[in-house]
């Protein structure tokens, strides 16, 4: 009789690291076995032994599961995603990690406001700026 299982026995499969690097932190996480992201072609999956890849990663959260189970969620706003010798590099601006999906989805909502209002203000200020520039250069005249 024949039992169906998954392909890969959790205790056969050789975990592999993440690299995670932005302008201002960087973390090394062991013992992954499965990664989840995006791109432009749609989600995609990553387990230890496949062929190198390169991609951009979209905006959008990325997952990562553990040999013991634990799930990772990582937010990030784009980015460059590399693996190879069963490493996998995300460089980006910035980045988010956390345990709880709810939790991630919460700071990145607040984090996103912020920047809204930053980008609000300072397309305001180059607004401001346009404008006293073209009366300078009218009253020059």
């Amino acid at each position: 009789m024949l039992h169906a299982r998954e392909a890969r026995e959790p205790e056969l499969v050789r975990p592999f690291a993440v690299e995670l690097s932005s302008e201002l932190s960087a973390e090394r996480i062991e013992g992954a076995v499965s990664f989840v992201g995006r791109d432009v072609s749609g989600s995609f999956g990553i387990l230890s032994g496949r062929e190198s890849l390169a991609t951009i990663l979209s905006w959008g959260l990325c997952s990562l599961r553990t040999r013991e189970g634990a799930r990772h969620y990582i937010a990030v706003p784009g980015g460059v995603l590399y693996f190879a010798d069963d490493v996998l590099h995300i460089a980006a601006r910035r980045f988010l990690r956390d345990d709880d999906a709810e939790r991630i989805v919460a700071r990145l909502s607040e984090e996103m406001q912020v920047e809204e209002a930053v980008t609000r203000e300072l397309h305001d200020l180059l607004r401001d700026l346009d404008r006293e520039l073209l009366r300078r250069l009218v009253e020059t005249r």
